[in-house]
């Protein structure tokens, strides 16, 4: 019997299927959003994870290590998407796709996905020179989506929209109030997981769901140093691109730190960047994204 999510008796999302793409030649694949989309908006996680999933599908056991999408154009969540993989390389140990994302007739994304066998030189270099940083467990935080809007006006009303309407993503915010007004590091931190995940997902799943999560609240991180009132709707943020580095297998039922934070911004572009944490320390994966800001006074 399928369940119902918590507060609005929709369809549970199930991540294996939303990447079970189906197949409809060697190298193009359809895809479908979760079916319950709070947003006029295709979700850009989404539409890179599924590209991701398409291009996995093309070689064999190599994982991938980094990805690189350029968004062309803003999609619809309720329309199936196209995915065309080009193989540019197979080599001996590299294996590089590109993944042209479709919607009807308009063309809405570019990734490049780069895959790796595994080190086979002997070399045995490994280091790990950061640390992540010391929160509270996920357990001992409150889910975002079930925080009080006191104030509409604050700057953390559009966070709390978004987790209400994104319910498959759990998200545990680390000193929430704090972010209900400017944040002059720029920085934030949260737990957060995918819904539905299994609990014996393998490396390919992991990927999915990591990249799926990657660019969750990515692109408001580059509003932080500025007044509240930047965070609302009326100031805009809309990603140009998103890329992520995959460093350690994941297992992707369990939780992700995910600390987001921006170096830079001006002409109306911002950089922001996300360090993704497991729970024992691992530092798994490097997100990157440009963001454009536009007033929609």
């Amino acid at each position: 019997m399928s369940t119902t999510s918590r507060d609005h008796g929709l369809p549970s999302f199930d991540p294996v299927r939303l990447f079970d793409l189906e197949r409809i030649s060697p190298t193009r694949f359809v895809g479908h959003g979760p079916g319950n989309a709070p947003s006029s908006h295709l979700y850009g996680g989404q539409i890179v994870a599924q590209a991701l999933a398409a291009a996995q599908r093309s070689v064999g056991e190599r994982h991938c290590h980094s990805l690189h999408a350029y968004f062309l154009a803003a999609g619809s969540p309720r329309r199936p998407l196209t995915f065309d993989v080009e193989i540019l390389r197979d080599g001996g140990r590299f294996s590089i796709r590109r993944v042209r994302v479709g919607q009807d007739d308009r063309h809405l994304c570019d990734i490049t996905a780069s895959f790796h066998s595994g080190d086979a030189s002997g070399a045995n270099v490994e280091h790990q020179l950061v640390t992540m940083p010391h929160s509270s467990t996920p357990e001992e935080l409150v889910e975002l989506s079930a925080l009080p809007i006191h104030d509409e006006g604050c700057g953390l009303s559009g966070e709390l929209v978004l987790a209400r309407n994104f319910e498959q993503i759990d998200v545990r915010l680390i000193e929430p109030d704090a972010l209900r007004h400017q944040v002059p590091s720029g920085r934030r931190l949260m737990w957060t997981r995918l819904r539905g995940v299994p609990q014996d997902a393998n490396i390919t799943l992991g990927q999915q769901c990591l990249t799926y999560l990657s660019d969750y609240l990515v692109a408001g991180t580059g509003k932080l140093p500025h007044p509240a009132e930047y965070r609302l709707p009326l100031f805009g943020a809309t990603s140009l691109d998103h890329a992520v580095w995959f460093h350690k297998p994941w297992r992707a039922s369990d939780w992700v730190l995910f600390e987001q934070y921006t170096t830079f911004a001006a002409e109306g572009r911002a950089m922001v960047r996300g360090n993704m944490w497991s729970r024992d320390g691992e530092f798994l994966a490097s997100v990157v994204q440009e963001v454009l800001f536009r007033s929609l006074r």
